[in-house]
């Protein structure tokens, strides 16, 4: 397979994948909508768009610069990804400060706050596995003769 018949496949099939996820996303936004009071709906949207919040401050870029280094110099991948897991962490546990003193300032109830920790938590979480996938994805998709031995 040609190389641009890759990128046209792979851009496809990326397409479609956000696609499909967005269509699951907005029927899922739709179900909660129709089960719950406008009240409860709106306490909802606050501790998402809070969570993705969260999740774009935390995230800044990190795992696709740890791709692009590891795919440009393979021997440079432990200094590189200790570098770039400690800074993970460092921001990590300031984000997560960040988010429990503003959870205690907001004038919201107690499953409000414990959602908007909880929820943070997870992006974290997913942001920690973000930067491992991308040592993957600088291994297995952008080095492909890896792939052929």
């Amino acid at each position: 397979m040609k190389q641009a018949q890759r990128i046209v496949k792979n851009a496809i099939f990326g397409i479609g994948g956000s696609a499909i996820g967005g269509l699951i996303y907005l029927a899922t936004v739709l179900k909660i909508a129709r089960s719950v009071s406008v009240t409860e709906f709106g306490k909802y949207s606050f501790v998402l768009a809070f969570a993705m919040f969260v999740s774009n401050v935390a995230d800044s870029g990190l795992p696709r610069l740890l791709t692009r280094a590891v795919a440009r110099s393979r021997e440079e991948l432990l200094p590189v990804a200790g570098a770039t897991f400690s800074l993970i962490w460092i921001l990590s546990g300031a984000v997560c400060l960040l988010v429990c003193l503003v959870a205690s300032l907001l004038h919201f109830g107690t499953d409000v706050k414990i959602a908007m920790v909880g929820m943070s938590l997870a992006t974290l979480a997913a942001f920690h596995g973000s930067g491992y996938g991308a040592i993957l994805r600088a291994y297995i998709v952008v080095c492909p003769r890896l792939r052929r031995s």
